[in-house]
């Protein structure tokens, strides 16, 4: 009988936090599971680990293969899955014990499409960390304090003022609706994004629950924290790409769009100053494909771009943008930071 839970973990060389992360799933208060583990090629002993708890425990089932990277892992893990929900786990993180239990209660009935737990990411960098954030929230959960609601707008989970960030961890998906998503394959990063907002756009119910089960490790050398040129890119072209499909859906407010912007503006303008700061070296057609995509963002009122960018869309590669892009980037600086200092307090003076 197939399961209820597929649970997809994409694996490249993190064998000292493996363990970690294969025995929270093994803590599940439900044992309707199976975890489809992707060994995208490692070279550390990680697939040795894998198939050490496959062969222990039988609903953990294992996929060798060549490095490709984590979209076609996790592509391979949606293929493979057969639970009718599954989610996204990545091998250095870990979930709660009380995450499928509670995604099991909440589900009674089908009446929604997916889960998000939409409160955003509790970080830990070791055991001492990672204990002290289930014993808080365990206890929450234990007393029963969190809330669990319709979503009454979709787009609120992507673009909305209390929005969910922009990856795929930390929510639940219908595999009857979503089975035939698939992960962009040339893409580093913000793959996760376009997978989310892929699956926002479609027609369906979700249910929020304020209550975290998916707690994300910082460690040196994850694929967030390592973005080159070519990753910096990517994430233009992620946002270009959520920015299209939420056009295509329609029905989105402005005050949504605001809340879009407000989430992901800082971290866009972070990698534009990088890019532009180093703009006069950069090869033509890295220039153009920037270019292709800061200009969609133009196109939509709500979405305010930097002045360096206009600066470069008029002069260049002209010597006067590069001798005036780093005064300008202090403006910016002192600009960006006290805007959104000050759109919080309008928030909380419910002014907005």
């Amino acid at each position: 009988m197939k399961p209820l839970f597929s649970i997809i973990i994409p694996v490249y060389n993190v064998a000292p936090y493996l363990c970690e992360c294969l025995d929270s799933v093994l803590g599940q208060t439900v044992d309707d599971w199976e975890c489809i583990c992707v060994d995208d090629g490692a070279t550390d002993g990680s697939g040795d680990i894998l198939d050490s708890y496959s062969a222990k425990d039988g609903r953990f089932k294992v996929v060798h293969k060549c490095n490709e990277g984590v979209s076609v892992a996790r592509n391979i893990g949606i293929e493979k899955a057969s639970g009718d929900y599954f989610l996204f786990v990545d091998a250095d993180d870990v979930i709660t014990p009380w995450a499928l239990g509670m995604f099991a209660k909440n589900l009674q009935g089908g009446e929604v499409d997916g889960i998000v737990s939409n409160v955003g990411w509790h970080r830990f960098c070791n055991r001492v960390e990672l204990d002290s954030l289930l014993s808080k929230f365990g206890d929450r959960f234990l007393r029963g304090d969190y809330k669990y609601a319709i979503s009454k707008n979709r787009f609120d989970l992507l673009c909305g003022i209390d929005a969910a960030v922009g990856c795929v961890c930390g929510r639940i998906f219908s595999a009857r609706k979503f089975r035939d998503l698939r992960f962009p394959r040339d893409v580093r990063i913000m793959e996760d994004i376009r997978f989310w907002a892929a699956a926002i756009s479609r027609e369906g119910l979700w249910g929020e629950i304020n209550i975290p089960f998916y707690f994300y490790r910082m460690r040196p050398g994850s694929a967030s924290n390592a973005v080159d040129m070519g990753g910096r890119i990517d994430v233009f072209n992620g946002h270009a790409y959520v920015v299209a499909r939420l056009k295509e859906s329609g029905s989105i407010t402005r005050m949504q769009w605001f809340g879009y912007w407000y989430h992901y503006a800082p971290y866009l303008y972070y990698v534009w100053r990088k890019v532009s700061c180093n703009w006069r070296i950069l090869s033509s057609s890295l220039k153009q494909q920037i270019m292709s995509s800061m200009r969609y963002f133009r196109d939509e009122s709500y979405l305010r771009l930097p002045l360096s960018f206009y600066l470069i869309d008029c002069l260049g590669d002209d010597y006067a943008a590069g001798r005036i892009m780093s005064a300008l980037h202090i403006f910016e600086d002192i600009y960006y930071r006290n805007k959104w200092r000050l759109y919080k307090c309008m928030r909380i003076m419910h002014l907005l």
